[in-house]
């Protein structure tokens, strides 16, 4: 797990269930699951996912910079891990270099495996000029530079991350985020309001949620915004300024989601730069109609007039977009069912599944021929 957090960050913030959704399968595919977090209490992720939790305890006394011993001595601590071959991989390849004392110490191969880049988009955060933020920076590089193999989501972060932390093309892939599409899919026996709108979205300004709000201001428009962060007050006094209608929650459980984005008429994505936004893939594998402004990430999985819609970074323009939704139905359900067959196409769990436990083989048995199974016995990632 990323330093300093845990599975706890993950049932805080409803997304359990989706982190842990391509261990699952990996673990039906044989291999054995060891999650190495920050949590102080000794707990099972999840009743129905019998993987192996090392946490802080018997340390939970350790707070603030202290933790970091925890990581520094974790592999001294877990010596016997060393007695079974295995694959290391990071949550976050940003806040992964703990993975790389393990590495070290237990000589295990390492896969630098991200749904973001930090120092891609360190420039936009507001955080550029903060040493602690360069730290992450140069520690991300570092974790590029040690592991064995790197993944990233995108075509265009390998592309920057070749660029700006010069990791040689042979060593890095690309390898999406994932969406489970059974869980995530269309619901015909639900009617969406045509004036319900949703975005997720952590209150952030690089999030840009006030453009959203703004788009809608003195309409019929009711957006419900999903997630929590530092401008949270200052968005909600924005709401009520602008007169707009907006319902703030500050987490969903994934499990719940599907219902609640099938009640809505569009999901809108806003910010200035993403990732591989989940979020996003999630809702249009529900088939909903997205809109989206120009931007990396958006772009990378919008296609405008074909699976979704894209308009520029004013209110205006996200009014408008969402105005042609309102008053063409029949094109609201065409990018529906377009996004969610592009999303089964090339975001499918149980595909990306596969394509990251060839790449575990790969590390683990590299002078052998590629497969598709292997025996419990021969894989054993941390």
């Amino acid at each position: 797990m990323s330093y300093g957090l845990g599975l706890q960050q993950w049932v805080r913030t409803g997304t359990l269930h989706r982190e842990l959704a391509i261990y699952r399968l990996l673990q039906q595919m044989g291999w054995r699951i060891t999650l190495v977090t920050y949590d102080r209490d000794r707990i099972p992720p999840d009743p129905g996912f019998p993987a192996r939790v090392w946490t802080l305890w018997p340390y939970p006394f350790l707070r603030g910079k202290l933790r970091t011993v925890y990581y520094l001595l974790m592999p001294f601590l877990r010596w016997s891990a060393t007695r079974r071959q295995g694959v290391l991989i990071t949550n976050q390849a940003h806040m992964g270099w703990p993975a790389i004392v393990a590495k070290w110490v237990w000589g295990t191969p390492l896969l630098a495996r991200s749904g973001a880049v930090f120092g891609e988009q360190l420039p936009l955060s507001g955080m550029a000029g903060e040493w602690r933020a360069r730290l992450r920076r140069d520690l991300e590089r570092k974790v590029y530079d040690v592991c064995d193999h790197a993944v990233v989501p995108t075509p265009e972060l390998r592309t920057w991350v070749m660029n700006n932390y010069g990791v040689p093309p042979e060593k890095i892939s690309v390898h999406p985020n994932n969406v489970d599409t059974d869980r995530f899919q269309p619901d015909p026996a639900i009617t969406p309001d045509p004036l319900s709108l949703v975005t997720i979205a952590r209150h952030h300004p690089v999030k840009r949620v006030d453009l959203a709000i703004r788009a809608i201001a003195r309409t019929d428009y009711h957006l419900t915004v999903i997630g929590d962060g530092p401008q949270r007050t200052e968005l909600a006094t924005l709401a009520q300024t602008l007169e707009a209608k907006v319902t703030f929650i500050s987490r969903v459980e994934n499990e719940e989601l599907p219902a609640l984005l099938h009640r809505m008429g569009a999901y809108l994505i806003t910010g200035i730069t993403e990732g591989h936004p989940k979020a996003l893939i999630e809702a249009m594998a529900c088939g909903m109609a997205c809109i989206g402004t120009h931007g990396q990430g958006i772009t990378n999985i919008l296609a405008d007039g074909v699976n979704g819609l894209l308009c520029d970074d004013e209110p205006a323009s996200v009014r408008q977009a969402l105005d042609h939704l309102r008053e063409n139905p029949a094109l609201r359900l065409s990018l529906g069912q377009a996004a969610r067959e592009f999303v089964v196409r090339e975001y499918a769990l149980t595909t990306l599944a596969h394509q990251l436990d060839a790449i575990l083989c790969r590390l683990l048995h590299p002078d052998s021929t590629p497969r598709t199974h292997a025996t419990p016995s021969q894989r054993t990632p941390a």
